[in-house]
């Protein structure tokens, strides 16, 4: 499966485009509007997963700095004041 998903992430753009549009045609050949509705509505969902978790994944990862700073700016004061305890 890896493969597969490595395959499609290093694709170019355009070519990306294509594969999607060529698979889209495949899906609905012979397939009835009401079971072409149901399967795109499936695969619309299944990217709203994807993309709602990267989102989080994104927004949280960004976050991490700040948690990072905040901790370094506790460690700073720390230090001070022990280096102010040395100096009595």
């Amino acid at each position: 499966m890896d493969y597969l998903f490595n395959f499609i992430y290093t694709l170019p753009p355009k070519s990306a485009t294509i594969i999607a549009v060529l698979l889209g045609f495949i899906l609905i050949d012979d397939l009835p509007a009401e079971k072409q509705n149901v399967l795109g509505n499936f695969l619309v969902l299944v990217g709203q997963v994807v993309a709602t978790n990267a989102a989080q994944q994104d927004y949280s990862d960004g976050l991490k700095p700040d948690k990072e700073k905040e901790q370094m700016k506790n460690d700073i004061e720390r230090l001070k004041k022990q280096i102010e305890e040395l100096r009595r």
